[in-house]
């Protein structure tokens, strides 16, 4: 029984007449007359009256009281329950109150029982009295304002069914039908939800008729009411985010308008299962003070397959976000674009544990997660923000000016090409579930792959604007655009093309992503289409251009999966020249690389030095002159689809290294070189020399000839030549009849040396392979190569290697031969003390004295 709306008090006396025992043993019902009304309005309040008393038989000893029970029951369900005292012949009332919730006929019962035992024995006296009450469905209009929210995707649902269990009589009284949409509104007493045609965010004001029953679903109790009409403020009044969130109490639900830099993150909830639900939250925090931070974009390149995988793991958003101190936390429920802009937000100030805030939260998993980014602080629930820009006539006008664009927040309208790729989508293609469970992605854990769910997405977009000044477009006309939004999409790529309003942020391209060409582009915060394009008609260079920087985009937005995505256009960046002289002296392969030479020589070989990566150098000579070489280098995950043979031994890291228009005879000398992790050989129980380049080729593995080069700290570094190119493995393999050294016990002759002093560091070498071979020991003194010493040893041989040093500095200085470290200590000499004997002080004044005896002497001889 709902008793929150309505409450209706009935006030019933109750009479026990008089009556005369025949007998000790007779036993008398209790008369009970009732004065209630025969109708009751729902949602109002009725009263009643009865009168009961105890008979004055004197079978109840003057002295004593005893207990009168008293119920009440509304169609068998008991709402009073009461025990009072009474004495013989007493006269007695009760009050009790109960709400009736909706409108039809209720049967009442009142009944009344003493027992007691007296001179005759154990006595009884009972009584009751039924009648039907009719209860009839009155409305009354009411005015209520409050904050307005949206109703969560997930309520929804429920409210057809609770429309349906409206009995009939009280939909008859209502002049208009209630709706099934509406919105959420709150004020200081009380939460409603409100069921209209019209549904926004804000202040809202409503005339309507709250329904008697309520909505109760996952443990909160919604009062209804159906709107006649509604209006809607959205325009707040200016306050600070440090006035907010130092008085919050004073904002409590008020809409405010706040004029400060705005980072959010927008996330899909899609789970794709069966109850079709899904909805976009948006969440971040308004900061005052603007600072340069890291581009949104290329924060979720990097980490959206965390975000994914992890369902949006509050400190990962914090690490997105970078947010300071003194920000204040902002949501909504619109699909939206990851933003860093100053802005202007209108939103309603909810204090930390407001019941919205909860109520919401129960509703919206993604958001009761987000929302913890920052407990005990209030909440801004956004009801209209405006983005702060500058308007701008055309490309051209952004690309010819850079300087005073770049960092910039621009608007413009121009024709636009691209796509948009589903993080959710392309991991589900990527990593399927080994159960073949389709909403599912595989995950490695230490304990082996494990299928989890991944009811999160978030949209990369990728798009080539242009506007037409010249016909056709040029590549000064067209510009980068990327971003990242909550928009739905069910598949991994779906392709954009339009005419856009387009609203974002001027940055580098390497501010985006290192391996897209410098230059300008636009990291996108809306973008509206509001036209189509006759793309198809467009001239075809123009076309080409506009696809090759699609895929140049489409490569970047991917890098949150090591894993090739199907059905998305990529292409790795490209490099190109007119001779290897001009290739860069350090190249980055963020992932894959693309080389254009116009013309190879035979002087002057290719020689591509990467870094960051385990492939250090790519080197090519060739017999003759050849042109138009295409060379690709790319990270391999895991080995190709297409390479149907696992290599040999264990697998360390796999490349692929193509090229094109350079066939095998037309190569003079090819190597290879490039790092392996001293730790995995460890942990793999391998020695540095089992490593082994092997080449895919023919359907088959061959090996290449390898040499270990050279260390550091952390990686031994290898080289090795080969005929051609193709998917290479890197592999570890206890390789018989080839040398292999290990080094061991490190010793120092003398631990400590004055400046200059030598010492000598020794080493034992042994060669466990299984033929004889040469090894390069080399001495590393902090961290620096200083000397190398060639052995030469058969099978199972032993020798000692020396090396003599000295250091002028004092200092203590870190020795390391192929992962044998030691140490040995500089000092300088201490400077001598003074000779035992008298104190240095009495020899002192010995001295003066001396001295002043002899200048006496001396005064005198001269007079």
């Amino acid at each position: 029984m709902n008793k929150k709306f309505l409450i209706i008090v009935a006030v019933f006396s109750l009479t026990l007449s008089t009556m005369a025992l025949p007998s000790a043993n007779a036993q008398e019902d209790l008369s009970i007359s009732v004065n209630v009304p025969d109708k009751v309005d729902v949602g109002e309040n009725m009263s009643g009256s009865a009168s009961i008393s105890i008979p004055e038989l004197a079978v109840i000893p003057e002295d004593l009281r005893v207990g009168l029970y008293v119920g009440v029951y509304v169609d068998n369900d008991q709402i009073l329950a009461e025990n009072i005292e009474v004495g013989d012949g007493e006269t007695i009332s009760v009050s009790f109150w109960h709400v009736f919730e909706k409108p039809g006929s209720y049967s009442v019962k009142v009944e009344g029982e003493v027992k007691f035992t007296g001179p005759f024995g154990e006595r009884s006296f009972s009584g009751s009295k039924k009648f039907i009450l009719e209860a009839e469905a009155v409305l009354k209009k009411l005015s209520i304002s409050g904050a307005s929210f949206a109703i969560p995707e997930t309520l929804k649902d429920d409210i057809p069914s609770y429309k349906a269990e409206v009995p009939d009589k009280l939909k008859d009284l209502l002049p208009v039908e209630i709706p099934t949409t509406g919105f959420l509104l709150a004020n200081e007493d009380n939460i409603l939800l409100v069921l209209s045609t019209k549904s926004d965010k804000g202040i809202a004001s409503v005339e309507g008729w709250v329904l008697p029953k309520s909505l109760d679903v996952k443990g909160i109790s919604l009062n209804v009411m159906v709107a006649d009409t509604v209006s809607f403020n959205k325009e707040g009044t200016p306050a600070s985010v440090g006035e907010i969130l130092s008085n919050p109490d004073k904002h409590r639900l008020d809409l405010v308008k706040v004029n400060a830099t705005r980072r959010h993150a927008s996330i899909l909830y899609d789970p794709d299962d069966n109850t079709g639900i899904e909805f976009p939250v948006t969440a971040g925090y308004l900061v005052e003070k603007t600072e340069t931070v890291k581009s949104f974009l290329r924060k979720v390149i990097e980490k959206g397959k965390e975000i994914i995988e992890e369902n949006a793991k509050p400190q990962i958003i914090k690490d997105v976000l970078q947010t300071e101190n003194t920000r204040l936390p902002v949501f909504d429920f619109e699909t939206d674009y990851w933003i860093n802009s100053p802005a202007v937000t209108n939103g309603i100030v909810l204090p930390s544990g407001s019941q919205v805030i909860d109520i919401l939260g129960k509703f919206t998993p993604v958001l009761d997660r987000l929302l913890q980014l920052d407990n005990g602080i209030p909440v801004l629930y956004d009801v209209k923000t405006n983005l702060i820009y500058e308007d701008v006539f055309s490309i051209r006008q952004i690309k010819e000016n850079p300087e005073q664009f770049r960092g910039k927040m621009v608007g413009f309208t121009a024709k636009g090409f691209g796509g948009g790729i589903s993080v959710q989508e392309g991991l589900r293609k990527a990593l399927p579930c080994v159960h073949g469970r389709t909403n599912y992605i595989d995950i490695q854990t230490p304990e082996g792959p494990v299928c989890v769910p991944v009811p999160l997405d978030v949209r990369l977009e990728g798009l080539i604007a242009w506007n037409e000044i010249s016909l056709p477009p040029t590549r000064a006309d067209f510009l980068l655009c990327g971003g990242a939004s909550s928009i739905h999409q069910d598949r991994v790529y779906k392709t954009i093309r339009g005419r856009h309003l387009f609203i974002g942020k001027v940055l580098s391209t390497k501010q985006i992503d290192n391996s897209l060409p410098e230059g300008l582009a636009l990291v996108v915060y809306d973008r509206e289409r509001i036209g189509d394009i006759d793309y198809e008609e467009m001239a075809e260079s123009a076309k080409e251009e506009i696809e090759n920087r699609t895929r140049q985009m489409n490569f970047s937005l991917t890098g949150f999966s090591k894993r090739v995505l199907p059905g998305i256009p990529v292409q790795p960046p490209v490099t190109s020249v007119s001779t290897p002289e001009e290739l860069p002296e350090i190249m980055t392969v963020e992932r894959a690389m693309d080389f254009s030479i116009k013309t190879i020589k035979p002087e002057t070989p290719v020689e591509i030095h990467i870094t960051k990566s385990v492939v250090d150098e790519v080197s090519i000579s060739v017999k003759n002159k050849v042109s138009g070489v295409w060379i690709s280098i790319e990270k391999l995950p895991s080995l190709p689809p297409e390479v149907e043979v696992e290599p040999p031994g264990e697998l360390y890291r796999p490349i692929n290294i193509s090229v094109q228009n350079l066939p095998e005879d037309a190569i003079e000398n090819a190597g290879i070189t490039f790092w392996v992790l001293k730790e995995w050989l460890s942990t793999h129980d391998f020695d540095k020399g089992d490593i082994l380049l092997q080449r895919y080729h023919a359907g088959g593995w061959e090996n290449l000839p390898t040499e270990f080069i050279a260390e550091n700290a952390t990686h031994f570094k290898y080289s090795a030549q080969t005929p051609g190119f193709s998917t290479f493995a890197i592999t570890a393999v206890a390789r018989v009849g080839v040398p292999s050294f290990s080094v061991s016990n490190l010793s120092i002759s003398k631990k400590t040396v004055k400046p200059g002093e030598s010492t000598t560091i020794t080493v034992n070498v042994v060669n466990t392979g299984g033929s004889e071979g040469t090894y390069s020991v080399e001495l590393l003194i902090n961290n620096e190569a200083v000397d190398s010493k060639q052995v030469t040893l058969s099978p199972g041989e032993s020798k000692s290697v020396n090396f003599t040093v000295s250091r002028p500095e004092a200092g203590t200085y870190e020795v390391s031969i192929d992962g044998q470290s030691g140490s040995f200590e500089v000092k300088k000499p201490a400077k001598p003390k003074p000779e035992e004997g008298l104190p240095i002080a009495l020899i002192i004044g010995g001295i003066a004295a001396i001295m002043a005896i002899a200048g006496v002497v001396f005064y005198r001889k001269g007079r």
